[in-house]
This record gives C-alpha cells, structure tokens and sequence, in this order.
C-alpha cells in the first residue's frame, strides 16, 4: 500500500464445496431456493478443476483503500482458465513489474502442487 492506494489479489481456492441440505429440510425450503441452490451446485461442478478437485479463481483487487475496484472480467477469466485450461495452484503469484512480466526477483519454478501454507501455531505474534 503506497499513498493510500493497494494493489493486489485475492486467491479463494474451494474444495468440496455442498451447496444445500439434504433430507428432511429440503421439504422447507421453496422453489426459488431450491433452483438457486441447484444452479450453484451445477456451475461449481462444471467450473471446479478435474485435477485438483477446485474451484479456483485469482480477484485483482486495486485502487483507493476507502473505494477498491475490482477486476471482474479478468477473474471470469481465470476462473474459467483454472476450470478448463491451466489449474490454479495454491500460494501466492509471482511478482510482476509495471510491464506484465515476472520481477527478477521472484522468477524460479513454482511448484504446482505444495500445499497452501498455514501459519505456525509455535509462533506468536505479539503487537506492540
């Protein structure tokens, strides 16, 4: 964050995602819930990744602090890229300098599989 601007991203990464319940509260429910709940159900199957079993996408976020904007196309885009072309691993995306190429400092395999990095229960974060 410079000057009371961000840029950057957002990773959400889904697994097993169950939309709805099944069983008695199912007969609850009405019809407008119920097709809803079938057409997210529909649209995470048809996206998530064969692969990795994912739904994935990368949200460009930038702009103001006090008013983001985000990239909705381009995360369209890569929602349907991790669907059906190229899957999106876990982690953090290598940097870019202002031009769209990868900085030099970052430049190296990247590991398509490792997993998403928790933090350390054995390290405390004490604030000031």
């Amino acid at each position: 964050m410079k000057g009371g601007a961000i840029a950057g991203y957002v990773k959400p990464l889904f697994r097993g995602v169950e939309i709805g319940t099944d069983g008695e509260a199912v007969a609850e429910k009405g019809l407008r819930q119920r097709l809803y709940e079938g057409l997210v159900g529909i649209g995470a199957k048809v996206l998530k990744n064969r692969l990795r079993g994912e739904v994935a996408t990368v949200v460009p976020i930038s702009g103001r602090v006090d008013r983001p904007e985000v990239a909705r196309w381009e995360t369209v885009g890569r929602l349907l890229q991790n669907a059906f072309l190229k899957p999106i691993a876990p982690g953090y995306e290598p940097a870019r300098s202002p031009n769209g190429e990868p900085s030099a400092a970052t430049q190296g395999p990247v590991a398509p599989d490792h997993p998403a990095r928790e933090p350390d229960p054995a390290v405390r974060h004490e604030s000031p």
